[in-house]
C-alpha cells in the first residue's frame, strides 16, 4: 500500500484527519488559501482526496474525504446551473458520469467499500466515519456535485451575507481546465481564478447582502465533474 494511504491511515485512526497529507498543492493554489477558513482549506483538501482516491482506486483517501464533509457538515447547495449546453448533452453526460465519480460523503463510502476487498481495517474505518456522520457539523457551507459539458458554462446565482469574506470553490476531476468567475449583480466582475487546472477559487467581502453570479466555464473537450462550493 503506498505510504500515502498508511499515512492516511494512521491520521485516520488516530482522529487528525484535519491534518492529513494531499497530493501537492501548486504555491500560489497555496497562497490564496492562507486567507481563507480552516474549514473552507478542509474542504478543498476532502476535494483533492476524492480524486486521488479515484484516480489510484485506492479506498483510504475516498473515507478520508467523507470524514471530512461528515465532519465539517457541508450542506446541499439548492442552487442549480443554467448550463450554455443542450438538455440532451446534459443528460447524456450526467448519465456517463454517474458511475464515474462523486464528492457525495455516501457515494464516497459506497466506493470505499468496493475498492476495501473486505479489508477488516478499512472496513472498520467506513464504518466509524458512518458512526460519526454530521457530529458538531457547522454546516457554513453548502455544496454540490455538477457535470458542465466540453466548451460549455454552467452559471449559478447565489445569495451571500454582507460584511462577511465569501467564497466558491470548485474542484474538477481532473480530465480538464475549469476557470472559475463571480460577478455582482451589476455585471462587474468581482473574482476569478484563470489558470490551466479545474482547482478554483475566488473570495470576496459584499458590501450587502445581494445576489452574485457564479459562472463554472469549461475549456477541454470533455465534460468534467466538478464540486462547487459556497458559504
Amino acid at each position: 500500500m503506498k505510504k500515502f494511504a498508511l499515512l492516511a491511515l494512521g491520521l485516520l485512526i488516530a482522529g487528525t484527519a484535519a491534518a492529513a497529507a494531499v497530493p501537492e498543492i501548486p504555491a500560489e493554489k497555496s497562497a490564496a488559501a492562507a486567507s481563507i477558513p480552516r474549514e473552507a482549506q478542509m474542504l478543498q483538501v476532502a476535494a483533492q482526496l476524492v480524486k486521488y482516491g479515484y484516480a489510484e482506486q485506492e479506498a483510504l483517501p475516498l473515507i478520508q474525504a467523507a470524514d471530512i464533509y461528515e465532519s465539517i457538515g457541508a450542506g446541499r447547495l439548492r442552487a442549480k446551473p443554467t448550463s450554455s449546453a443542450s438538455q440532451a448533452e446534459q443528460a447524456s453526460d450526467a448519465e456517463k458520469a454517474a458511475t464515474r465519480i462523486s464528492f457525495d460523503p455516501e457515494r464516497l463510502l459506497a466506493a470505499a467499500t468496493e475498492m476495501a476487498g473486505g479489508d477488516p481495517a478499512l472496513m472498520s474505518l467506513i464504518k466509524r466515519v458512518r458512526l460519526n456522520a454530521n457530529r458538531g457539523a457547522t454546516r457554513d457551507y453548502m455544496t454540490s456535485t455538477e457535470i458542465v459539458r466540453a466548451g460549455a458554462t454552467d452559471t449559478y446565482t447565489i445569495e451571500f451575507r454582507g460584511g462577511e469574506l465569501a467564497l466558491a470553490m470548485v474542484t474538477g476531476d481532473g480530465d480538464t481546465d475549469l476557470d472559475l468567475f463571480v460577478y455582482d449583480s451589476e455585471g462587474n466582475l468581482v473574482d476569478s481564478d484563470t489558470d490551466d487546472t479545474d482547482e478554483c477559487l475566488c473570495s470576496w467581502v459584499p458590501e450587502k447582502t445581494a445576489e452574485y453570479t457564479i459562472i463554472v466555464k469549461n475549456y477541454g473537450k470533455v465534460y468534467n465533474c466538478y464540486s462547487i462550493t459556497v458559504n
